[in-house]
């Protein structure tokens, strides 16, 4: 059973995520999910209920920015096929709580 503290902070997590921009929103969930760092547009895309073709051009973006960078290539856990993930780049990670 899930405990009512957990699914009060996943709905607010959810309400932060509603209010920003679509750049904002893939930082925000590469920051959250910085323990497991390596996420492919399509999982993101699931994730945040964007189109794939939204998150591969916000990730262009942020990739020019320099705020994310690829990861090593590996099967996405949707399709199978051979992704290159994106991951926060290393300079964002060291602004990360441990």
């Amino acid at each position: 059973m899930i405990a009512e503290t957990s699914i009060g902070a996943y709905h607010d997590r959810r309400r932060v995520a509603s209010g920003l921009s679509q750049q904002q929103r893939i930082l925000w969930f590469l920051s959250n999910n910085w323990r497991m760092p390596n996420w492919s547009i399509g999982e993101i895309a699931q994730a945040l209920d964007l189109e794939k073709s939204t998150v591969s051009g916000r990730v262009r973006e942020l990739l020019d920015a320099g705020l994310i960078v690829h990861g090593e290539k590996r099967p996405d856990r949707l399709s199978g096929i051979t992704v290159r993930p994106i991951r926060l780049a290393p300079a964002q990670m060291s602004l990360l709580d441990d």
